[in-house]
């Protein structure tokens, strides 16, 4: 149980040092201070690398990790001998150094210059932080980054490189051509539409004996059946409303007769969470899906697009992804989802070809995916927003790490210099700045 309880750790610490890198790399040098690496004119101190540290401290802090206890960072994290602190150090390290890159990609590769609106937006709030943290005391603000490292002129200045940074990828980004994007997008994207089989199942609105209500779609008005549905008389002659006045129709059994075709089910919230609530499903309906799923796989040859997509409409489901998303859905490899299974699915779909067809089972559905091609320009498509959201950062962040790893091997860093640094145990926790 203690290993595992390691790996666990090992594994949330990785996810969570990724989250922090790429905060990180909104962070910059300072103009002062004992320089720890530089590439031509470009320079990146001590200081901001202890900064740097702090806000990762402050990072595995916020999340709960006992970084104050020196146990934490001298626990063994390689088979190699290497300490947590060790680790976060060198990862710290690396991410300065490509901070120095993209430093120098601003000021001596372009040769950009930072509008003065964003010194003005800077100066105003460092202005509120002294004020509203710090009481409009300078010494206490210095103190209090004293901890971390630097003081407010060092704090100034990074805010003012975390906006070189930012200018640097919008630049780039006005400067790339459409074919650049269809080149990342053909490397990077793959292309499927899945067919799902749930293991659990919705839970609806039901009335007093039970029965599904359907109502008139997108009103709280009910769905009557008037054709295959009578009307009840009331003692005093007149027929039967609901609550909104409505004329009710009932079965010869008593039960209300329902619009089941032309009238919509609304979802049970009952946790008032904004979902709809739903249960999983028993052992032997388990089994029939499995068996169903199975079965549908086996009847579909990998390439024969026109039965897959005949099945995906026959078996089109609740969740309404096969209509929401006719052209398919579209993941890249290389970036994080918040469903695990589309990241699994992602770097199967990598390997396989054109037409192949997957039955994947993830917690909650068997998933029968069938990869389809890349259409061109399916990034620039309203119809397939949801999947490309981030795709001008993705693009724009693969051309500088591909112009950072040009330059990479020019950068100088001082290791006397780096040999001062403090370390993961004594710099402070830092979540603030």
């Amino acid at each position: 149980m203690k290993h595992n309880h390691h790996n666990n750790i090992r594994r949330l610490l990785t996810a969570m040092l990724a989250l922090v890198l790429c905060a990180l790399l909104l962070c910059s040098c300072a103009s002062s201070g004992k320089v720890l690496m530089h590439i031509g004119k470009t320079e990146l101190t001590l200081n901001t690398y202890e900064l740097l540290l702090s806000r990762m401290k402050g990072t595995l802090a916020y999340n709960g990790y006992e970084v104050e206890n020196d146990s934490f960072w001298d626990y063994i994290w390689s088979a190699e001998g290497a300490t947590y602190g060790d680790y976060f150090s060198a990862e710290i390290l690396n991410a300065a150094q490509d901070m120095l890159l993209r430093l120098y990609l601003f000021d001596e590769v372009y040769q950009l210059t930072l509008p003065q609106s964003y010194y003005d937006e800077i100066d105003v709030y460092m202005s509120d932080l002294l004020e509203n943290d710090f009481g409009g005391s300078k010494t206490a603000f210095n103190n209090a980054m004293a901890e971390y490292g630097i003081n407010m002129n060092m704090l100034r200045e990074n805010y003012i490189m975390e906006d070189k940074v930012e200018y640097l990828s919008t630049y780039l980004s006005s400067m790339t051509a459409d074919s650049a994007r269809e080149e990342y997008y053909n490397a990077n994207y793959v292309c499927f539409r899945q067919i799902l089989f749930p293991l659990y199942e919705y839970l609806y609105e039901t009335d007093e004996n039970g029965d599904l209500i359907y109502y008139r779609t997108g009103t709280n008005y009910i769905a009557y059946d008037t054709k295959n549905g009578t009307t009840v008389t009331a003692t005093d002659g007149t027929l039967r409303t609901d609550e909104n006045g409505d004329t009710m129709y009932f079965h010869a059994d008593g039960s209300i007769a329902y619009d089941t075709e032309g009238g919509e089910l609304v979802g049970l919230d009952a946790d008032n969470d904004g979902y709809v609530d739903y249960q999983e499903l028993s052992e032997e309906e388990i089994a029939n899906i499995t068996e169903n799923a199975q079965a549908l796989s086996a009847l579909i040859e990998a390439g024969d697009f026109t039965v897959f997509e005949a099945y995906g409409a026959e078996y089109a489901g609740d969740d309404g992804i096969w209509d929401a998303y006719p052209n398919g859905i579209f993941l890249n490899e290389a970036q994080s989802y918040s469903l695990e299974y589309l990241n699994q699915l992602s770097t199967e779909l990598a390997d396989a070809a054109v037409g192949d067809v997957i039955l994947f089972q993830s917690d909650s559905a068997f998933h029968l995916v069938m990869k389809y091609p890349l259409t061109e320009g399916a990034w620039d498509q309203d119809d397939n927003a949801d999947w490309f959201g981030t795709f001008e950062d993705e693009v724009t962040e693969s051309i500088i790490l591909k112009l950072c790893e040009e330059y990479a091997d020019q950068v100088v860093i001082d290791n006397e210099v780096l040999s001062e640094a403090a370390s993961m145990k004594e710099i402070g926790a830092n979540w603030n700045y």
